[in-house]
Formats: structure tokens, C-alpha cells, sequence
């Protein structure tokens, strides 16, 4: 991880991009296989009007959902927990990619960062 670290402080922008891509589809396993148990266990009508169609939703950052959107994935967070955080996990490490750092302030965020997802059980 230290070695990811170190790597991610040297990228230019453009490879940064590959890196934000790579996270990103993290989350996308994550909601993947939590979609999937969602429809093998909520009856058929559940899994239509709950969770079908939200795919773009989760993709979308928070701040850009309407209210209406943001009920509809917190019907599906309250449903699988797991996607709630791969999709925190995910806002948070985009804010420290976005926000302008020093080299110093961006090791303090990711190594928190890394805590943080090291405590969860996804």
C-alpha cells in the first residue's frame, strides 16, 4: 500500500484518470455483487421497483444527485450496507484526488483513508 502511495503522489493528471478508473471499478464489483444478492433474495416485484435502474445513480457523484435520486439509492444502501460504504469509500477518495494538496496533505488523507478501509468488511 505505501508503495501505491508513493505512486499516486507522482502521477501527472492523465494518469491519475487511470488510477480514479481503477477505484471506481472497485465499487463496481462491490455493487455488482451486492445487486446480484439483492435479486436472488428479494421477490422479483421488490427487486424491480427497489433496485433495478440504479446503476447509474450509484455511479453518479453524491452532490450531483437530485433529492429523488438520493432516496432511491439510500433504499438500496439500507438494503446492502456494503454498497453504502464502497460508494463513501469511493466519494472520499475522489475529494482527495480533487482537492489542490501538497504532497504532505495527500499522504496524511490516503493513509486515513487506507485506515478506514482497512476497518471495513467488504
Amino acid at each position: 500500500m505505501d508503495h501505491l502511495l508513493q505512486t499516486l503522489l507522482n502521477l501527472p493528471d492523465i494518469r491519475r484518470f487511470h488510477v480514479a478508473k481503477a477505484y471506481r471499478d472497485c465499487a463496481d464489483v462491490v455493487r455488482k455483487q451486492e445487486v446480484k444478492r439483492l435479486k436472488q433474495t428479494l421477490s422479483p416485484t421488490d427487486y424491480e421497483a427497489q433496485v433495478k435502474g440504479t446503476l447509474w445513480l450509484f455511479r453518479k457523484p453524491w452532490a450531483v444527485l437530485t433529492e429523488s435520486e438520493r432516496q432511491r439509492l439510500e433504499q438500496v444502501f439500507d438494503l446492502a450496507p456494503n454498497l453504502r460504504t464502497a460508494h463513501v469509500m469511493r466519494e472520499v477518495l475522489t475529494a482527495i484526488f480533487d482537492q489542490a494538496q501538497t504532497k504532505a496533505q495527500v499522504t496524511n488523507w490516503f493513509q486515513a483513508w487506507r485506515e478506514f478501509v482497512t476497518l471495513q468488511a467488504i
